[in-house]
């Protein structure tokens, strides 16, 4: 099975081309640039899934149905049919909306791009949002291009403030709490009770387009435009303050990560909205070290085939972690894991894959952002194993 090339316009404006098939229970793709060297990735699907239900499935079936989801994902997002639809669509996600400015890391790209005195405003962990209006009202959108269609209340009252050509970028959120346990429906643009709906908010902490200014504007005159706009029940503006330096920085961040937030983010003030990962707009957060038992391990995956993907880990009863802002977790009677994404070169993962006597019982140290309301960590990644204990 060969499915259609697609075609994305990176950054640069250079096209990429993908192509993904199979040969039998193998799952091939093919990558790089239009008339450029291609590289290639095999990943081989060992068995079928759901054996001995009515639904079971070969390992060549297994293939060509996993094939196609990546197919389907690609090309909901960024990816076209043809590179005439990749220039002319350029930075609207297919699926439709506005392709939104994505922050880079503040501890790899800070020394060289950030410039003091710039905005900082708490991260949030909610769900992007994009909101757009034209003459046929206002729509929002996902990160990837999918409108969503279960947030009239906020809709409503954005349709007030919003004038045609207007563009917000900012996160469906409900701050503390349980929020996390709506994300799934909310993706899914599954209704939810109206008392979670009324929670819900839409927290704006840029404008791309408004009053016309556009995103060759800069952040301090976009934002300027939006403060003068009274905030209505669903909406809330970020909080964004200037600051001169690192140290008043971190001052800001100790407070926003005691208000339950989960980091900070640091926006140039002359910079212009980049529908892209940009180096104007960096994220900082802090991240927890703590060590826990190897119990398991899975196989990587394509390129990683034959070579350690993760460790699971076991989390001990009665074992208590530590969160972000000073606070822990105690897990009750009932024990816990954790699986960690390993670090590490191939050459050395796939010697661990190899020997599994070598790791098994032993400590790994993870780093991860915090804790989940269950108290397992969110985000972990395993670093280093301790053979000598």
């Amino acid at each position: 099975m060969k499915l259609p090339i697609l075609y994305k316009l990176t950054s640069t404006g250079k096209i990429q081309e993908w192509c993904i098939g199979t040969e039998r229970n193998k799952i091939i793709v093919i990558q790089g640039q239009v008339d450029g060297k291609k590289q290639e990735y095999v990943e081989v699907i060992s068995k079928g899934k759901n054996i001995g239900r009515a639904n079971e499935t070969t390992s060549i079936q297994q293939a060509e149905f996993e094939a196609q989801a990546k197919w389907d994902k690609k090309h909901k997002k960024d990816y076209h049919l043809t590179i005439e639809d990749c220039k002319s669509k350029g930075k609207i996600a297919n699926q439709g909306g506005y392709l939104p400015m994505l922050a880079q890391s503040y501890e790899k790209h800070a020394k060289k791009h950030l410039k003091y005195p710039c905005y900082v405003q708490p991260k949030l962990d909610g769900l992007r949002c994009i909101a757009t209006k034209t003459e046929e009202g206002v729509k929002l959108w996902f990160r990837s291009g999918k409108e969503i269609t279960t947030m009239a209340h906020i809709v409503k009252d954005l349709d007030i403030i919003m004038e045609v050509g207007d563009i917000y970028d900012g996160e469906l959120y409900k701050h503390g709490g349980d929020f996390n346990t709506f994300t799934g429906a909310i993706r899914a643009n599954k209704n939810l009770k109206s008392e979670i709906l009324d929670q819900i908010k839409y927290h704006i902490y840029d404008v791309p387009r408004i009053k016309g200014l556009t995103e060759k504007d800069s952040y301090e005159k976009r934002m300027l435009s939006l403060l003068e706009i009274e905030s209505v029940k669903s909406l809330k503006l970020v909080s964004t303050k200037r600051i001169n330096n690192f140290e008043e920085a971190m001052e800001l961040y100790k407070v926003f990560i005691e208000q339950g937030y989960e980091g900070i983010m640091f926006r140039n003030i002359d910079m212009p909205y980049e529908q892209k990962r940009s180096y104007n707009l960096l994220k900082y957060k802090e991240f927890i070290d703590d060590e826990f038992i190897i119990i398991g391990a899975e196989e990587g995956k394509g390129i990683l085939a034959g070579h350690i993907g993760a460790f699971i880990c076991k989390i001990e009863a009665n074992r208590v972690l530590d969160n972000i802002g000073g606070k822990t977790y105690k897990f009750n009677s009932v024990e816990g894991t954790v699986k960690a994404k390993m670090m590490g070169k191939t050459s050395y993962l796939k010697h661990l894959f190899n020997h599994p006597e070598e790791y098994m019982g032993k400590p790994l140290t993870i780093k991860y952002q915090n804790l989940s309301k269950d108290g397992v960590p969110r985000f972990p990644v395993g670093k280093t194993i301790r053979f000598d204990k």
